[in-house]
């Protein structure tokens, strides 16, 4: 329990509540496609899909900093907006790829913390 503690502080607030809100919107999106058929299955992927989507985000947003190194990306913003809506639904469909990749990032950052104090 006190794993999942220190990976909600890790984590900032706001970024938190932006990215809920996200998956949120999304998740309700493939929840009135009826994604899978309607099935119970779907419906309770989307819901777990809507939980763990700020730490999938997570390893995407770290992973594009890395690979970018500090530059900036120029596009019009039409390009961005769908280019925003199609990553943001590439990592909702695969939280459960992503998700895990996000913990233990921030498991090592945790422990990375400790032993450096």
């Amino acid at each position: 329990m006190n794993f999942f503690k220190n990976i909600f502080l890790k984590l900032d607030t706001g970024y938190l509540i932006k990215n809920y809100l996200i998956g949120i919107v999304i998740g309700i999106f493939f929840w009135k496609m009826e994604l899978g058929g309607g099935t119970i299955g779907s419906k309770i992927y989307i819901v777990i899909g809507t939980f763990l989507f700020p730490f999938s985000k997570l390893v995407f947003n770290d992973l594009r900093a890395v690979l970018l190194r500090g530059r900036i990306l120029i596009l019009p913003i039409i390009f961005s907006i769908f280019i925003n809506l199609f990553i943001n639904m590439c990592l909702f469909l695969g939280t459960w790829i992503f998700t895990p990749l996000g913990f233990i990032y921030l498991y090592i950052l945790d422990k990375r913390e400790q032993t450096h104090l």
